[in-house]
């Protein structure tokens, strides 16, 4: 009994450590409205576009989500 509390303690460290490195890599790039970005284009062919913009940022909806504007040029 006290071998499987040794090992369940552990192991609940363990998952802690690595759920704490991967939400510390997790979160992508953070934008400002004014800044200038481009958007990935989920393109199926092999000569199709990979981006398209530029695109202005014009408000942070959420953490990850945000409203943008094409540019004009």
């Amino acid at each position: 009994e006290q071998l499987y509390e040794t090992v369940r303690g552990k192991a609940g460290r363990e998952q802690r450590r690595q759920k704490f490195w991967k939400d510390r890599k997790a979160h992508g790039p953070v934008y400002e409205p004014g800044d200038q970005v481009w958007m990935q284009v989920p393109e199926k062919t092999k000569l199709g576009a990979y981006w398209d913009g530029p695109y202005e940022v014009q408000k942070k909806l959420d953490w990850n989500t945000y409203r943008v504007k094409q540019m004009k040029g």
